[in-house]
């Protein structure tokens, strides 16, 4: 084994609970909730389409991949990997008011919002300069920054680098343990929608393999849960995480090159590495054309 290669891999990140999505994907509705009898909530709301359903797997790097996602990129995103939680929220479509059930696209927002912000720290904490550590952690600190998602330890740190570190395992592990949401009655006159207690349905056990140590399974209760994990094995240095060189990279400029043949040789996504090197090549032919 080459000496820039990680340890193999001890958790099987690669299952989520439910393993099966409608095949038909989802779409964004408009929908309030009744917070009060004469006070409504509105949302875009995501919501399933008709069955059947379709099996998904989940890749080990997926985190990388929501941490560069976008608004406009959240459909997409679950018709390929499902909702961020197994139960919606309650809510009446508009104009209607028919009672449904669906995913608010303002969490979406929210959790990506929050976990780019945890990367970023994360990344600048391990490869930055004191400076940059302090500059990014300054914009962190700032009450009226969106990146206040961030969960804050109890305690005060005086070196930037551990601060920054501090910072994302308080996050990560906010995002591993949730805090249960209290069941919410909804206050349309004239529904009668019943709230369930939401339960944490996530189950870890070891699996056994011929001649190796066992491996640490954990499926997770929900996606967004699935993804915290991805970043916390990332945390604990189970996973490599890399910048992409290409200056206009596309991916969100982060790849994981925990599976590549050499980790430390890998420069930039394949399709950025296409798209420079088709680059060079017509650049020679442009100036030849040119000087004719």
């Amino acid at each position: 084994m080459r000496g820039d290669r990680l340890p193999a891999q001890v958790v099987d990140l690669a299952a989520s609970w439910p393993l099966h999505i409608p095949a038909k994907g989802f779409e964004c509705v408009d929908g309030a909730q009744a917070l009060r009898a004469d006070l409504l909530k509105r949302h875009r709301f995501l919501v399933a389409l008709s069955r059947p359903e379709k099996e998904v797997s989940i890749p080990e790097d997926l985190y990388v991949e929501f941490s560069n996602l976008g608004r406009e990129g959240i459909v997409d995103f679950a018709n390929r990997y499902g909702t961020l939680r197994v139960s919606g929220e309650h809510f009446h479509r508009e104009p209607e008011m028919r009672s449904s059930e669906g995913e608010p696209l303002d969490h979406w927002i929210r959790e990506t919002s929050r976990f780019k912000a945890a990367l970023d720290l994360w990344y600048e904490a391990q490869s930055g300069t004191r400076k940059t550590v302090r500059r990014l952690l300054s914009r962190v600190l700032n009450p009226s920054a969106r990146t206040t998602l961030l969960r804050f330890p109890p305690y005060s740190i005086d070196d930037p680098a551990e601060h920054a570190r501090a910072i994302v395992v308080t996050t990560i592990n906010a995002g591993l343990s949730p805090a249960e949401m209290p069941p919410r009655r909804c206050e349309l006159p004239g529904c009668h929608f019943e709230p369930m207690p939401w339960v944490d349905a996530t189950r870890a056990w070891l699996r056994t393999t011929s001649g190796q140590a066992p491996d640490l399974v954990i499926i997770s209760t929900n996606l967004i849960k699935t993804l915290w994990t991805q970043f916390a094995c990332l945390v604990a240095g189970k996973r490599k995480l890399k910048r992409c060189e290409a200056s206009d990279c596309k991916l969100g400029g982060y790849m994981d090159v925990t599976n590549s043949e050499r980790p430390g040789a890998r420069r930039m996504h394949p399709t950025c590495a296409e798209r420079l090197k088709k680059r060079k090549y017509r650049r020679p032919k442009a100036e030849k054309r040119y000087h004719r």
